[in-house]
């Protein structure tokens, strides 16, 4: 039994080579049909089997060594953030030390993200990297990127899910980028929350399941995919405004698919429905644990989710939307910035504390 069951190894490691396959069953046959050659002959074929693995063994590490090699010297696009005919291990170097992404709006705040991190880290120099100018990038003394302050869009899903699905993810899956979290600043409707609050996302709704799911079509399929949050990077960033004194929120989060209708205003060109329509609608996702719309967080959750990447989103809500359509203009514009500051004040916090924590566990016990 554990000759067979040697045997049987060794068929397994000749994988698809045909040639080499047929030479072992031609063995194995000769081992059959030998009735009277004794364990001399039994033992010879054995030994021509065993030899055989062992060339095939040489032969598969040789090809895994080469599908390495090429796959290191592959030439990459990333077309969002201006990355272009780069090697996986010139990404490697790059992001290898890269800890957390920060998905942050447009390109001023990623550049404010950077300046702020930089003051209060104490590194030398973060840089812009690509030729989009979408993003920001800081790096330490010995130039190794720890953070990335990543600019998406305002209000577009598509442009947003190609944007993720092309660039960050690729930069996942190909390791360049291997432990690492993501996390989202946004803007939001409210529901049932002052102007100015931050919401931390605990968990996506679906607006026509009202589950933890995103939804999208492929090759005539409709695909759900399931959305998740890191408990406890959202539980550390809700406490990170608590201690900041500031007004926020730890809710459900529904992402619809366009900003009037799918979020229940009534001046959409589309509008249907009755101002009574609307609060019932906006009072059962309430009493449901929903706090906010928007617009691009069962994305990034949901691929997030897929890929083993743990993720949160923060969004400052500017309005009511249980009061209100539309930002009062009472609100200045230094008042709209001064609330999505509050956000950036807590991701600035949260990724101090988590590159420092990093810092720490990477450094050797001493007796």
């Amino acid at each position: 039994m554990k000759f067979f069951h040697s045997v049987f190894d060794y068929f397994q490691i000749l994988g698809q080579n045909r040639q080499k396959r047929n030479k072992f069953i031609k063995l194995m046959s000769r081992l059959a049909e030998n009735k009277s050659g004794g364990n001399t002959y039994q033992d010879e074929t054995t030994q021509q089997l065993q030899q055989l693995a062992q060339n095939m063994e040489k032969i598969t590490q040789m090809n895994e060594l080469k599908q390495q090699q090429a796959h290191e010297a592959k030439r990459l696009t990333f077309e969002n953030i201006g990355l272009e005919n780069i090697s996986v291990s010139q990404l490697k170097e790059m992001f290898g030390k890269t800890r957390l992404v920060i998905l942050c709006g447009p390109q001023t705040r990623a550049h404010e993200i950077g300046c702020e991190l930089q003051k209060i880290m104490r590194l030398k120099d973060f840089c812009e990297i690509g030729k989009s100018g979408r993003n920001v990038t800081l790096e330490n003394s010995a130039k190794k990127f720890l953070e990335i302050s990543v600019s998406t869009f305002d209000g577009c899903k598509q442009i947003f899910i190609q944007y993720i699905k092309s660039d960050l993810m690729i930069l996942r899956i190909s390791e360049a980028i291997k432990q690492v979290q993501m996390i989202r600043i946004g803007s939001a409707g409210g529901i049932g929350v002052e102007a100015g609050s931050i919401v931390v996302t605990s968990h996506i709704v679906n607006p026509i399941t009202l589950k933890s799911e995103w939804t999208y079509y492929s090759c005539g399929n409709c695909i759900t995919q399931p959305c998740t949050f890191d408990g406890n990077i959202s539980e550390q960033l809700y406490f990170i405004a608590k201690n900041k004194q500031i007004p926020v929120f730890l809710g459900k989060t529904m992402t619809t698919e366009t900003y009037y209708e799918g979020q229940a205003r009534l001046d959409g060109a589309l509008c249907t429905y009755t101002q009574e329509a609307k609060l019932e609608w906006l009072t059962k996702l309430y009493k449901q644990g929903v706090r906010n719309f928007e617009m691009e967080g069962d994305v990034l959750s949901g691929m997030c989710t897929y890929n083993e990447i743990p993720c949160a989103m923060l969004c400052v809500a500017y309005l009511d939307r249980l009061e209100m359509d539309t930002t009062p203009s009472k609100y200045t514009k230094q008042e709209l910035d001064s609330w999505m500051q509050r956000c950036v004040d807590v991701v600035v916090t949260y990724t101090k504390k988590h590159l420092s924590s990093k810092k720490k566990k990477s450094k050797p016990q001493t007796s």
